[in-house]
């Protein structure tokens, strides 16, 4: 799994030295700060942006993953079609 994670690609990585040492030690205050928690190793990540860009740790309490099957785009399938789970009622929208 740490593989996985390590290979995807991420658009929003900092691009110079002193960028990533302060997104890193932002990162690992948020890590600290949070402690615990029930995310899945794809989720975490997710989460632990929100907090660094916001400096709301409630994220933590109140981030939840509908139709998340284990891969980014949670509720789409691997196809990237949504999942009709995640599509409002007709008339409900």
């Amino acid at each position: 799994m740490d593989e996985l994670i390590k290979a995807q690609r991420n658009p929003a990585h900092q691009m110079t030295e002193k960028g990533r040492a302060i997104e890193e030690e932002s990162f690992r205050i948020v890590d600290l700060e949070a402690g615990a928690h029930g995310f899945s190793p794809l989720e975490w990540p997710i989460v632990r942006r929100m907090i660094h860009a916001t400096a709301d740790f409630e994220y933590k309490e109140l981030t939840r993953f509908s139709g998340s099957k284990g891969h980014p785009g949670g509720g789409a399938d691997p196809g990237g079609r949504p999942d009709d789970r995640l599509r409002p009622e007709p008339g409900k929208a």
